[in-house]
């Protein structure tokens, strides 16, 4: 006989497959509408006009049965978990308006900086983290500063990286399934909820959106995909939340190659006078494809990249809080070295290519199509 326990997650993960065929569909109908069609811009690596309608697919399947979820699992529609789903739809809407109407970057950031506040008054802190020399140190007040901080930041650094086929969604998979079992073994059942629910709506997408690019998750995916992720880690890192909590650099380490990214281009573009705040095509994701990489090449690159972190990551928790740090930093040097050798190297095959070319003017294939 089954425990009650266990019936209760066959129930939910049959919620789960249910909001994978239910985006499904509405990512077929949506292709098959046109519906919020996308244009080329200085951000995009895309020819053509695409519906970039995806993430209102993903936000509606996730939403309907992460609080349906909820409430059969007497959660509750209101608990933190609820509060970080009914949020996450929230800013899902703003990224939709901003998809349809363009708003400026300093309205949508300041929109993003409310909602990050108001899931910090909700949730809670980062209550503590390992530093230098110090190990876990309480941070007090100072923990509502860096929850909001890192929320903020996240969801930009996913926006930042959502310009090619899979490549935001693929290691959004990774850290999300990472989650799951984390919540499913270590008796976290409302992390095991949400992170299931997410990535049942996410692998629905992603199937349909790589490598072929046939729809794309827009502003309205990227937004509310980031910020769940961000208020996943916050909730799972909190002792109250599950007896033990995730180690807080867990999640920051799996995406440490799309922050590593995000972080070196906005210094390298603000140490040579430009605008770090408009849209342009400098991510070493993007100088990678423009290389002569495939969008399906460098999404696999990232999420191979994403495994590796996150099992690393894994490893580096577990180690000592006072020199926690040290693996953090050894890891991060470990894909900076890999990155510039992988960037040379694409180069190198790039120049090769152009010089045994027998006819440039020949016409060349079209790149996918890619956000």
């Amino acid at each position: 006989m089954f425990s009650s326990a266990s019936i209760l997650y066959l129930v939910l993960i049959g919620l789960g497959l249910s909001g994978f065929f239910l985006c499904t569909a509405l990512c077929r109908s949506f292709i098959s509408l046109s519906f919020l069609p996308n244009h080329e811009d200085e951000r995009t690596s895309h020819r053509g006009t695409v519906s970039r309608a995806g993430g209102v697919a993903i936000h509606i399947t996730f939403v309907v049965a992460a609080l349906l979820g909820l409430w059969l699992s007497r959660i509750g529609i209101g608990s933190d978990y609820g509060v970080l789903v009914m949020l996450t739809g929230a800013i899902a809407v703003l990224g939709l308006i901003d998809d349809i109407a363009a708003i400026s970057p300093g309205l949508k950031f300041l929109g993003q900086i409310i909602l990050s506040i108001v899931l910090v008054m909700f949730v809670g802190p980062i209550e503590t983290m390992p530093l230098p020399v110090l190990g876990d140190t309480d941070l007090g007040v100072v923990g509502y500063v860096v929850a909001v901080l890192w929320v903020a930041a996240f969801v930009n650094v996913f926006n930042f990286m959502d310009g090619l086929n899979g490549m935001a969604a693929g290691s959004a998979l990774v850290a999300l399934i990472v989650l799951c079992l984390v919540g499913a073994f270590g008796g976290n059942l409302p992390l095991f909820l949400t992170s299931l629910m997410m990535t049942m709506s996410l692998f629905a997408f992603f199937i349909i959106n790589f490598p072929a690019g046939n729809i794309f998750m827009g502003d309205a995916g990227s937004l509310g995909i980031g910020f769940l992720i961000a208020g996943l880690a916050l909730l799972a890192a909190q002792p109250s939340q599950s007896g033990t909590g995730v180690p807080v650099a867990l999640v920051p380490m799996i995406f440490l190659p799309f922050i590593l990214d995000v972080s070196i281009t906005l210094i390298r573009r603000i140490a040579t006078g430009q605008r770090f705040y408009q849209a342009h095509r400098e991510h070493y994701y993007q100088r990678l494809n423009q290389a002569g990489w495939s969008h399906a090449n460098v999404t696999r690159l990232f999420m191979v990249a994403a495994i590796f972190s996150a099992a690393a990551g894994w490893g580096v928790t577990q180690l000592p809080s006072p020199v926690e740090w040290m693996g953090v930093a050894a890891l991060a040097l470990v894909l900076v070295v890999a990155a510039r050798i992988i960037r040379a190297r694409a180069g190198h095959d790039d120049q090769v290519r152009q010089k045994s070319r027998p006819d440039k003017s020949e016409p060349q294939e079209a790149p996918a199509n890619a956000e």
